[in-house]
């Protein structure tokens, strides 16, 4: 999927907000691609290290590590833990953050 919109290209890199500036420099970016996926389709990563590296933000995203600047809005869903091999969602995001953990302690 693609979605591409237009960014005023700054020192810092793309600027997130608004639109390109008339009489300055702009570059489309594809929101819908990670870095990952940009640099694997170039030949810079292997298959292998895509796929270790798209699982390692699998889990960091599952382990809700991102910073979060205000309160969350997202709805609460109570499934009861019937998905996810027998684990609520607390124990499967605890996993992932130790996976996480254990990857980044491996990696130096």
């Amino acid at each position: 999927m693609r979605n591409l919109v237009e960014r005023e290209l700054t020192s810092a890199g793309p600027r997130r907000t608004g639109g390109a500036v008339s009489g300055r420099r702009s570059v489309t970016v594809n929101l819908a691609e990670s870095p990952l996926t940009w640099l694997h389709s170039r030949g810079h990563l292997t298959d292998r290290q895509f796929d270790a590296g798209e699982r390692l933000r699998t889990d960091y995203e599952r382990a809700q590590l991102p910073p979060s600047v205000t309160m969350r809005w997202d709805p609460v869903r109570v499934d009861n833990g019937s998905c996810g091999h027998g684990l609520t969602e607390s124990e499967r995001q605890i996993a992932a953050k130790d996976r996480f953990d254990g990857a980044m302690a491996e990696a130096g």
